[in-house]
């Protein structure tokens, strides 16, 4: 019967690691394609408002959720701190749209 070496459980390691993280982001990609996955989708002025209402503890559970999302991976905090920033983007078109600013200037 063949024993697995040192380099080769290493290499099998490294192997497994790839695979896992590509296939997690794989699937976080396919579930929140259209919405994050078990979100209720929102009217723009329901997000806007519920933006506009996030108290501390909202901030957390939505950080919580990300770190939870991305945990395991190996740039995971680089892809929660993304997120977060897209979301906060996001959100600030949304609400500048809504009150009728387009990002043009007037002459």
């Amino acid at each position: 019967m063949p024993t697995l070496s040192g380099p080769e459980l290493d290499k099998m390691r490294e192997d497994l690691i790839v695979w896992y993280t590509t296939t997690k982001q794989y699937l976080i990609d396919v579930l929140t394609e259209r919405y994050p996955y078990g979100s209720t989708p929102l009217t723009t002025d329901e997000q806007v408002q519920q933006y506009l209402s996030m108290t501390p503890e909202d901030w957390q559970m939505l950080i919580g959720k990300l770190e939870e999302r991305f945990r395991g991976m190996p740039d995971a905090q680089e892809k929660v701190q993304q997120q977060l920033n897209n979301y906060i983007k996001s959100m600030d078109k949304m609400r500048l749209r809504r009150q009728g600013w387009y990002g043009y200037s007037n002459p």
